[in-house]
């Protein structure tokens, strides 16, 4: 399982390496690695299967069985999933669906957002003002300005709800590591400041929506789309006969889920505490509000990749997973309780898992 994450996340670099350079991909290129999305998802329920339901169960001297379809079992694994292997076959779809027939037209939405947060980088207030930037204008801030980026954009063919947004912070984290990185335009502190305010900002938007809902009040309906874009995934077709006209299915939460990605995605690459710690109320919160396993799951692998980072600094992630614990308890949630306590003993196995192969 994780190395076929790694294998979806070699994937996606070498995607948006593709869509940030004038590489035009063929037609035919695009549709094999479109329909290859399939075989991944079937590899992805099968391997689950295993980890879930148990080897004794799986591999039997008949293995004929172990290719049938069994609905009932799809519908039962959510307690030990690699839910980051959903998202990426999710974001492959979207992406390679956006890039049909017309780069051109990709550009263009590169290009604009692009020269929005270089206005963005004169004007908005926040965390950005403590850095001594000038801001001539304080009544714009990052939401506004997105909301210009967002309506200025508009997709050749229909999109998953959640990706025009997953689109523009894509671009954003890119321009801002290769001026902080490569070009040195501005500083790598700078850089990373300026990113936490748009993780921040969307995030604050997914958490607003929440805040008014129990507790994994999202569960029974994240499943129920989970199985249908498992098999939207399976059925998937070439680029012709695929979502013409209709807006795919994609996972609820897929930005929030995103988003936590790149944070982790930051931490990884940062060596300023000042960045651990906002990353690390990022967690909590999205824990502590989190609808559903799928941002449980990504929540918990946040923590503790700054738990391993900086093991006393964050010596008290493992008093947050049991005061979470407490929380469904008092909720009298007792089956969430259940799947989150198999949860958090499956993502640590997946983590250590993860450290040898990386």
């Amino acid at each position: 399982m994780a190395r076929l994450e790694l294998h979806l996340r070699t994937w996606v670099i070498v995607l948006e390496r593709i869509c940030f350079s004038l590489i035009v991909l063929s037609k035919e290129l695009r549709d094999k690695v479109y329909n290859s999305l399939a075989k991944f998802a079937e590899i992805h329920r099968k391997t689950t299967q295993v980890i879930e339901i148990g080897l004794d169960n799986n591999f039997r001297p008949n293995f004929s069985q172990f290719n049938q379809q069994n609905n009932n079992q799809d519908e039962q694994i959510i307690k030990k999933r690699n839910y980051n292997i959903d998202f990426l076959l999710i974001h492959l779809r979207d992406t390679l669906h956006s890039l049909r027939d017309d780069e051109t037209w990709f550009q263009e939405i590169i290009r604009r957002t692009k020269d929005f947060l270089k206005a963005a980088l004169n004007i908005t207030p926040g965390i950005l003002s403590i850095t001594g930037v000038s801001l001539p204008n304080d009544n714009c801030s990052i939401l506004s300005l997105l909301n210009q980026v967002r309506q200025s954009l508009s997709f050749k063919y229909p999109v998953a709800s959640y990706y025009v947004d997953w689109r523009i912070m894509l671009i954003i984290q890119h321009n801002l590591f290769i001026w902080s990185e490569s070009e040195k335009i501005i500083s790598k502190k700078f850089g990373e400041l300026v990113l936490m305010e748009y993780i921040w900002s969307f995030l604050e938007r997914e958490w607003v929506n929440a805040v008014d809902k129990s507790i994994l009040d999202s569960q029974t309906k994240f499943d129920e789309v989970s199985n249908k874009v498992a098999k939207a995934l399976k059925n998937t077709g070439g680029f012709l006969n695929e979502l013409a006209g209709n807006e795919p299915i994609a996972l609820p939460h897929s930005l929030w889920f995103g988003i936590l990605d790149l944070a982790q995605n930051l931490i990884q690459r940062s060596s300023r505490i000042a960045t651990y710690g906002l990353c690390y109320y990022l967690a909590i919160e999205s824990l502590n509000k989190a609808p559903s396993s799928f941002i449980q799951f990504k929540s918990i692998e946040l923590l503790l990749h700054l738990y391993n980072i900086d093991n006393k600094m964050f010596s008290m992630i493992e008093i947050d997973f049991d005061q979470y614990t407490q929380k469904l308890s008092e909720n009298n949630l007792e089956d969430s309780l259940e799947k989150f306590r198999n949860l958090l003993t499956f993502v640590k196995e997946k983590y250590h898992e993860d450290l040898k192969i990386l």
